[in-house]
C-alpha cells in the first residue's frame, strides 16, 4: 500500500507514543472532554476545557486561548452551558492497567450560541462564520525509504491526525482519492518539488476553495514539514519541526485554520457596513419570514430590516459588523439564496468589483458623526441581487 501501511505506522508510533482517539462529530458549539469521575469538581474542570475548545472553533484564532480576560471567564464556563451529558467507551486494551475499569468517561457539553458569540464580541474578538472554505490537502511523506502521497482511503496516522485536527478547528479538510485519475496527474515528486500547476489542475475535480500542500520528512530525531497554502490567488508558506510526527501533521491543519480565519475575520473595531439585498421569487409571508430568518442567522449580521415588498420579491437591509465578504461567502456556500441577474442599470451607476468577485453598485452616504461629535466617514452600502431557492 502507500506510506502509512501498518508496518510503517507501527514505526511512527514509537516516536509518537500514543493512539489517537477521534471524538464523535461535534457542532461548532459542542466539545467533549475525558474526565475521571462524575464529581462536581471534575465536571467543572471539564466544562472549562470544553469552553476553551469551543471558543477556538468559533473564533478561529489561537489567540483566544492566551487572552487573560477570556481565560478568566472560562472559570464561569457553567453559565454558558446549554446542556451536558456523560458518555463512556471501552479503553483500548493496550491502555488498560490492573487498577482500571477498562472504561473511559467523557463529558459532552453543548454551549449556548448567543452567549458564546456575545462573550467573544464583548472582549474584542470576531465570530468566524460556520461556512468555511473547503481545503484539499496534498501530503507527501518521506520515511527515508520512499516518498508516498497520503490519500482519503489510507488507514494511518497522517489521515487520522488530519481528521481529528480539522474537527477540533471546525474547518472542512479533504484528502484526494489518489485513484487512477489523480495518479495520472500528480505524483509525490510534484508535491515535493512544489509544482503547483499540476496540483491545482488535479484539484479542480474536488471543488475545493483552498489547497494545502505539505511534505513531511525525518531529520535526526525530529520530524519537519514544509507547508504551502493556496487560497484566493495567494500563497502562504511556513515550516515546522517537532519531535512528535503527530504535532507536525497537526500544525499543517492548525496553520491553515489560522490563515483562513485571519483572512475572513476583521477586528470588532472596524466600522459597520450595510448591504441592501434584492431577493426575488419570494411569495407569501412564509417566504418573507424564511429569507429574513436566514439572513439574521448569518454570523456578522446584526440587524435585518424589510424595506420593500411586493407579490414576489422583497428588499432587506442588513447591518453588518466585521466585514461583509464573509457574509456573502456564507450565502454562496448555502442552499437558501442563489445569485440573480441584475436588472438593467443606469449608465450613471458605478459598478466596481467586490473582493468576492461579484459586481455591485456602491451608494455613498453622507458623513456621520461619532458619539463625541467628530465627523467621520459613513458606512458603505452595497446592493446585491439574489433569488430564493425552493
Amino acid at each position: 500500500m502507500r506510506y502509512l501501511n501498518y508496518m510503517a505506522l507501527g514505526a511512527l508510533l514509537v516516536i509518537w507514543g500514543g493512539v489517537l482517539q477521534a471524538a464523535p462529530p461535534m457542532g461548532m458549539y459542542e466539545a467533549e472532554i475525558e474526565l475521571a469521575d462524575q464529581g462536581r469538581e471534575s465536571r467543572n474542570e471539564a466544562m472549562q476545557e470544553a469552553l476553551g475548545k469551543v471558543l477556538l472553533k468559533v473564533s478561529g484564532r489561537t489567540e483566544v486561548l492566551e487572552d487573560e480576560a477570556l481565560r478568566a471567564e472560562m472559570a464561569n464556563a457553567r453559565r454558558y452551558v446549554q446542556q451536558y451529558r456523560y458518555r463512556s467507551e471501552s479503553s483500548p486494551t493496550g491502555e488498560r492497567s490492573e487498577s482500571s475499569t477498562g472504561t473511559k468517561l467523557f463529558l459532552h457539553v453543548s454551549f449556548d450560541r448567543g452567549s458564546v458569540d456575545g462573550l467573544l464580541q464583548r472582549l474584542g474578538f470576531t465570530v468566524w462564520s460556520a461556512a468555511r472554505p473547503v481545503t484539499l490537502a496534498w501530503l507527501a511523506v518521506d520515511d527515508e525509504k520512499q516518498r508516498q502521497l497520503v490519500g482519503a482511503n489510507d488507514r494511518g496516522l497522517v489521515r487520522e491526525v488530519v481528521e481529528v485536527m480539522a474537527e477540533s478547528r471546525a474547518i472542512p479538510v479533504k484528502l484526494p482519492l489518489l485513484d487512477l485519475t489523480d495518479q495520472s496527474r500528480v505524483r509525490a515528486v510534484d508535491v515535493w518539488g512544489g509544482f503547483t500547476d499540476n496540483i491545482e489542475s488535479a484539484s479542480a475535480r474536488y471543488e475545493s476553495e483552498a489547497i494545502l500542500i505539505g511534505k513531511l520528512y525525518p531529520v535526526g530525531s525530529m520530524w519537519e514539514a514544509h507547508w504551502t497554502l493556496l487560497y484566493q490567488g495567494g500563497r502562504h508558506e511556513w515550516d515546522y519541526s517537532h519531535r512528535k510526527v503527530s504535532e507536525v501533521i497537526a500544525n499543517g491543519v492548525s496553520g491553515t485554520a489560522d490563515y483562513l480565519a485571519s483572512y475572513f475575520i476583521s477586528t470588532s473595531h472596524q466600522r459597520a457596513e450595510q448591504l441592501l439585498f434584492h431577493v426575488s421569487d419570494v411569495t407569501g409571508m412564509a417566504g418573507f419570514r424564511r429569507v429574513k430568518d436566514y439572513l439574521s442567522s448569518l454570523h456578522g449580521v446584526k440587524l435585518v430590516t424589510l424595506t420593500r415588498a411586493d407579490a414576489n420579491s422583497a428588499d432587506f437591509m442588513l447591518n453588518i459588523v466585521g466585514g461583509w465578504d464573509a457574509v456573502l461567502h456564507a450565502i454562496q456556500m448555502g442552499d437558501v439564496l442563489a445569485e440573480a441577474t441584475r436588472p438593467a442599470m443606469a449608465i450613471s451607476e458605478i459598478v466596481p468589483q467586490s473582493p468576492s468577485g461579484q459586481r455591485e453598485s456602491v451608494i455613498q452616504q453622507d458623513t456621520v458623526q461619532d458619539e463625541d461629535g467628530a465627523a467621520g466617514p459613513s458606512s458603505a452600502m452595497t446592493e446585491r441581487y439574489y433569488r430564493l431557492l425552493p
